[in-house]
């Protein structure tokens, strides 16, 4: 008998905490794995390489924020996790559970001012990744669907 699958009587830990925390370490890890494919192979790569082929068919809102929630938390704990990666790393759970997300990329700023970007994650026409109280005054210049 698995200590992550099941808990003995004496354990003192339920078999939710031990779902809990597996899932918890199953999104670091994306998130880790979302964040070094960034850096050595970029954007495109880590979407061939993480996405799941088949499209997502459901757009369960209430889901992609709990996994959006798990994500940003975990995100603290991950050097230099950046709103792309969050969105990015949520896009691939949400897609694995089925569910169709939509990643937007957009800058803020134009001539000498200096150019912010900033990346978020959408399902169902609501904001699941990439809160920030300017977001409408990011101009889109890319989305990305669920699919590579």
């Amino acid at each position: 008998m698995s200590l992550l699958t099941s808990s003995t009587p004496n354990s003192g830990i339920s078999l939710s905490l031990w779902r809990s925390l597996r899932s918890g370490v199953a999104i670091a890890a994306m998130v880790a794995r979302v964040r070094l494919g960034l850096s050595f192979g970029g954007l495109n790569a880590v979407r061939a390489r993480l996405l799941p082929e088949a499209l997502p068919a459901t757009t369960d809102f209430w889901a992609a924020r709990r996994v959006g929630k798990a994500v940003a938390f975990v995100s603290y704990f991950v050097p230099f996790a950046s709103c792309l990666t969050q969105a990015q790393a949520c896009q691939i759970i949400l897609a694995n559970r089925g569910i169709h997300a939509v990643l937007f990329l957009g800058v803020q700023g134009s001539g000498s001012r200096s150019l912010r970007s900033h990346a978020w994650l959408i399902v169902d026409g609501r904001l699941v990744t990439g809160a920030g109280p300017d977001l409408a005054n990011f101009r889109v210049i890319a989305t990305f669907g669920p699919s590579p």
